[in-house]
């Protein structure tokens, strides 16, 4: 990626998703953008890994095993008294001085981003799914890393005051909904009657090195998603997912194949498709369209509008939405003796702090 086109990205990052959450991230993405020092060093790893998150993420786990670097009071993450001013200084030199292990990390960790709170945006997707399709539903997930959304039903989760799931779960989900929504909330949590996760690197819940690196990606000042984050992931080592290791694209026809025909596959994913290529994609849809030509299955992307269009077939995304890619849609496609229909049925934060309802006239497609 050319230092233009990086520069771009980082104040993209800053108004985009930083604006109103992470006060220090939008400082540093905006310092960042102009100091061609710190960009050169993301241009040191693979292009697919040049990415704010991945910096941040390899900054913030390194800095919380170095409370001493100035660098950290910096953080909320490590310290209760954050330091006012400029960080961007300390953040130079912290990355200067750790240069080689921030560049292994990049190298070799990939982006793992479990946030929870998408748990609404499944159980409203699944329960949809459960009125067009006759057969019990088997959910697979894509990209799953850590596999803690293939147990959404195990949570609380509060959409606008409405609850679902048990009232005793230690993980509390709160998403804020609007009016729209409520046409669309379960009036119970829908319960699949199996499910399995597939990602390139999955995370190891009992190996506290890969759950530090899961948590390297909540942001430094967001205290409530790290509380929730560790929630889940003590939950989920007393009934651990399966996530199985592979490449999301070329396993997906075996995984399908290896479902009974008693069962309608529910293929499920959120921020899959950024890290995908254009071929990548679109294998996919080709993928589940011959699947659905002989079988009940459903597909529940939670993703950027851009990517849903760009698609054969696209989805039939309402042209308000389609353009707003810093903001995610929950679309859904089912196939009915081979008959195919897709529906558009929420615009979502991408972390899943809120869920919004979609015109009516505008939801479903051929």
């Amino acid at each position: 990626m050319s230092l233009d086109a990086l520069r771009k990205a980082f104040l993209l990052f800053a108004a985009t998703q930083c604006v109103g959450h992470s006060p220090l991230y939008e400082r540093l993405s905006i310092g960042i953008a102009d100091d061609e020092l710190l960009l050169e060093l993301l241009r040191s790893v693979a292009p697919s890994q040049q990415r704010p998150t991945l910096l941040f993420a390899a900054v913030h786990e390194l800095v919380g095993q170095e409370p001493r670097h100035p660098l950290a009071m910096y953080y909320a993450s490590v310290t209760s008294q954050v330091a006012e001013g400029d960080p961007l200084p300390a953040f130079r030199d912290f990355c200067s001085s750790h240069r080689e292990q921030l560049l292994g990390r990049m190298r070799t960790g990939r982006t793992q981003t479990n946030d929870v709170r998408r748990s609404a945006a499944l159980a409203i997707g699944l329960h949809y799914l459960q009125a067009q399709l006759s057969k019990p539903l088997v959910l697979v997930e894509l990209g799953a890393s850590a596999g803690l959304l293939l147990s959404f039903d195990r949570y609380r989760i509060n959409l606008g005051g409405h609850f679902l799931g048990p009232e005793d779960s230690p993980v509390d989900v709160p998403v804020a909904a609007d009016q729209q929504m409520l046409a669309l909330l379960p009036p119970a949590m829908p319960y699949p009657v199996d499910r399995i996760g597939v990602d390139l690197a999955p995370v190891d819940l009992g190996d506290p090195s890969q759950v530090r690196w899961l948590e390297a990606f909540v942001w430094p000042e967001a205290h409530e998603d790290r509380e929730r984050l560790r929630a889940a992931v003590a939950l989920a080592r007393t009934d651990p997912p399966l996530v199985v290791q592979g490449d999301a694209v070329t396993n997906l026809p075996a995984i399908l194949d290896a479902i009974s025909e008693a069962y309608a596959p529910v293929v499920f994913h959120s921020t899959l498709l950024t890290y995908l290529d254009a071929f990548q994609r679109q294998a996919i849809a080709e993928c589940l369209e011959t699947v659905g030509s002989r079988r009940e299955l459903g597909w529940l992307p939670l993703e950027a509008p851009g990517f849903l269009i760009a698609m054969e077939p696209a989805f039939p995304v309402p042209s308000d939405l389609a353009t707003q890619n810093s903001q995610f849609v929950l679309a859904a496609r089912w196939w009915n003796e081979a008959v195919s229909k897709s529906s558009v049925l929420a615009q979502a934060d991408a972390y899943g702090r809120y869920i919004r309802g979609v015109d009516d006239s505008e939801r479903t497609a051929q």
